[in-house]
C-alpha cells in the first residue's frame, strides 16, 4: 500500500509543481519591473543597492562584490537603464532563478544618440519573499531591430523532479566537476563533442556584439566554424537548495589566428546549469566577455 502511495505522489508531483510555477515566474518578472522603476526613482546605483543580495557578484567582466562596487561609485541620475526580460526560469524550491534579456543604457537621458545596447544574465535568490540579484553579467551589443518577445508564464511548462536526496555540497561538487570537464574538453580541442554533450537543447549563448544564439541545433554549426583555441579555468560553483539549478564562473583565454598572427582575448564567463529530464546537468545559459586591453 505504501509503495502505491509513493508512486501516486511521484505521478502527481509534476502537476502540483506546475500549478505553483506561474506565481514565482510572475514574481520574478515583477522584480525586473521594480528594478526599472527604482532606476527612474533613485538612479542606477540606488536601484542595484536596493535589489542586490548581500553576497552578490557583478562581472566587470572580472567578478567583484556587488555591494562594494555600487557603494563606491557615484549615483548618476542623468543616466538611464531599462531591462527587458526575454527568458527566465526558477528552481523547483522557488528560491533561485535566472533571467536573460536586452538592456538599453543612456549616459544622458536627454540625448538618444548616446544610447548603448546589450544583453544581460542575472541569477536571483529569494530572501524574505523578495528576489535579490546574486549574479549579474552584461555584454555589449548592437542596437536590436526588435526585442525577443517574452513567453507567457501561464503557458510555459518545464518538467520538474522530486528533490534528490544528496547533499548540497555534493551537488556543488558535481556541477564544479562538470564545468572542469567541459573546460578540459575545450582546452584539448574536443570542443564539438563537449558542446554536443553539455549544451542544453534550449541553450542561450551570449557574446559581445554577437546576436543572441538560441538552441544547440543552430548554434553548433556556427561555433564549429570559428576555429578558436580555448584555455579555461573554473573558479566556483553553486546550486539551489533543490539541487536542480546552479551556476559556475571562471576565466580563460580565447585565441584566434588572424592577419598572420595569434590574437588572444582574456575573458571571464558565467554559465547557468540546469538538471534536465534525463537527470543530467546541462548548460542552459553561457555568457562571456573579454577584458578590454
Amino acid at each position: 500500500m505504501k509503495k502505491k502511495c509513493y508512486i501516486l505522489i511521484l505521478l502527481l508531483f509534476p502537476f502540483t509543481v506546475f500549478a505553483q510555477f506561474a506565481k514565482p515566474v510572475k514574481s520574478l518578472i515583477k522584480a525586473h519591473a521594480n528594478f526599472n522603476e527604482d532606476v527612474t526613482r533613485i538612479g542606477i546605483r540606488g536601484a542595484y543597492l536596493n535589489n542586490i543580495h548581500t553576497k552578490s557578484i557583478v562581472f566587470l567582466p572580472a567578478p567583484v562584490m556587488g555591494s562594494e562596487y555600487f557603494n563606491a561609485i557615484p549615483n548618476d541620475m542623468a543616466a538611464s537603464l531599462e531591462r527587458v526580460v526575454t527568458y527566465l526560469d526558477v528552481s523547483i524550491d522557488m528560491m533561485y532563478g535566472f533571467s536573460t534579456g536586452n538592456y538599453i543604457y543612456n549616459r544622458d537621458k536627454g540625448f538618444q544618440s548616446q544610447e548603448e545596447y546589450g544583453n544581460f544574465v542575472t541569477f536571483w535568490r529569494k530572501e524574505k519573499n523578495s528576489w535579490k540579484i546574486l549574479m549579474d553579467f552584461t555584454v555589449d551589443d548592437l542596437k536590436p531591430t526588435t526585442f525577443t518577445p517574452l513567453f507567457s508564464p501561464d503557458k510555459i511548462y518545464i518538467k520538474r523532479f522530486p528533490i534528490i536526496q544528496t547533499s548540497i555540497e555534493s551537488t556543488k561538487e558535481i556541477i564544479l566537476q562538470s564545468d572542469i570537464l567541459y573546460n578540459r574538453a575545450l582546452n584539448l580541442k574536443a570542443e564539438y563533442s563537449a558542446w554536443d554533450e553539455y549544451f542544453s537543447d534550449q541553450i542561450r549563448f551570449f557574446r559581445s556584439y554577437t546576436s543572441l544564439q538560441i538552441g544547440k541545433q543552430s548554434l553548433l554549426p556556427k561555433l564549429s566554424k570559428l576555429g578558436y583555441n580555448y584555455e579555461y579555468e573554473t573558479s566556483a560553483a553553486n546550486t539551489s537548495f533543490s539541487r536542480d539549478l546552479g551556476y559556475t564562473y571562471g576565466y580563460g583565454i580565447v585565441s584566434e589566428w588572424k592577419e598572420n598572427r595569434t590574437i588572444d582575448k582574456y575573458v571571464h564567463y558565467l554559465r547557468i546549469w540546469r538538471k534536465e529530464e534525463n537527470g543530467v546537468w546541462r548548460i542552459i545559459v553561457d555568457i562571456e566577455k573579454d577584458i578590454k586591453q
